[in-house]
């Protein structure tokens, strides 16, 4: 090997090692065998959110929590203030109509289908610090840290609901241990959540998807955890 190909191989072989790797982007967590054992009622109880491990699962980053904030007119000083316009929330933002309206941004029918859909959105991914949890035979209740509760029949009947100023449908039920809640909105938006626990019940793994992602894309959505509060 001559010397002007070793001094061109050993330049290469610097430059790719000290070129950043790109964050590897997580699977999305399944239950397992043991976490399908567990009855629906192990849900019930209060969760509390970690910011630590939930991810935005189209990049693989941690997920802001700025939201947190937002939700409630606070800054980062703890001062009232009116939340920015734009793109915000636990979800990544606002990602984009994933339905067809029929309508073009231009047009205003067109622009308030599309802040109907964007602010939909933001209410149903936003990051809720806590949570609770009531099961029964035929329901869960889920209620936030807002003291605002949303009561789902898992009997797979499609019904109307509202959380802040946001209007939807949904349908819930139980896959085995999972439960699964399928929303929609305005514009074509749709959302799933689907939670399941951990082997030790003590965690509680939320996965929440909007849309449907085209082959070989990443999905658009978040993998929130939330832990047992005991």
């Amino acid at each position: 090997m001559s010397p002007h190909v070793l001094l061109l191989t050993l330049l290469t072989a610097l430059s790719q090692a000290a070129a950043p790797s790109a964050p590897a982007r997580p699977a999305t967590p399944v239950p397992s065998e043991a976490s399908k054992a567990r009855p629906h009622t192990d849900f019930s109880g209060t969760w509390k959110y970690n910011a630590d491990e939930s991810i935005n699962a189209t990049t693989g980053r941690p997920e802001t929590a700025r939201a947190v904030n937002d939700r409630r007119g606070v800054s980062r000083g703890g001062v009232p203030r009116v939340p920015p316009a734009g793109p915000q929330g636990g979800g990544g933002g606002y990602q984009g109509p994933v339905g067809g309206g029929g309508f073009g941004p231009g047009t205003d029918i067109g622009n308030a289908l599309f802040l109907e859909q964007r602010d939909t959105q933001r209410d149903l991914m936003e990051i809720a610090p806590q949570l609770k949890f009531d099961v029964t035979s035929n329901s869960v209740t889920i209620t936030d840290d807002l003291d605002r509760a949303l009561t789902f029949s898992t009997d797979g009947k499609r019904q109307k609901y509202q959380l802040g100023a946001a209007l939807f449908d949904a349908k819930s039920s139980w896959n085995g241990a999972q439960l699964k809640n399928d929303m929609e909105g305005p514009d074509g938006l749709k959302i799933t959540a689907t939670y399941f626990l951990s082997d030790d019940g003590d965690r509680m793994f939320v996965i929440l998807r909007v849309g449907q992602p085209a082959k070989d894309a990443p999905p658009v959505g978040v993998n929130r955890v939330y832990d047992r509060v005991k």
